[in-house]
């Protein structure tokens, strides 16, 4: 967990994801998606910008397309307990665990579906 969202996770992630036409379809044409942990004393906060295309194939994006791209916050130990299963993408954001800031379309077509990045992670 201690690599969470550095380059060489995300790069190991998206290979993992591109594996299973399940958690494509899940995602697919969700588009650029910013992710942050949040600096703490021991680490520097860490950003990854994941995209999704049509077909829900993940790639490094870099920075995102536009300041309105949505974008999930939280600390090491609200996305830990988000990617051990602890709390659903829903509960991890209406907990404040993860802060969600967006269009709220994006939670209405993906939120149920966001749930299977802690799956994706948890393989790692």
């Amino acid at each position: 967990m201690e690599a969470l969202f550095t380059h060489a996770w995300c790069k190991q992630f998206a290979t993992l994801w591109n594996r299973s036409p399940a958690f494509c379809d899940a995602l697919a044409g969700a588009g650029s998606v910013m992710f942050v942990m949040q600096a703490d004393d021991a680490r520097p906060q860490r950003t990854a910008v994941l995209s999704w295309d049509d077909a829900g194939r993940l790639s490094l994006a870099g920075k995102p397309p536009s300041s309105d791209a949505p974008r999930f916050s939280g600390t090491l130990n609200g996305w830990k307990r988000f990617i051990s299963g602890e709390a659903s993408g829903i509960e991890a954001v209406l907990s404040g665990d993860i802060v969600f800031e967006g269009h709220m379309s994006f939670v209405i077509n993906y939120g149920n579906d966001f749930d299977h990045l802690a799956d994706v992670a948890r393989r790692m």
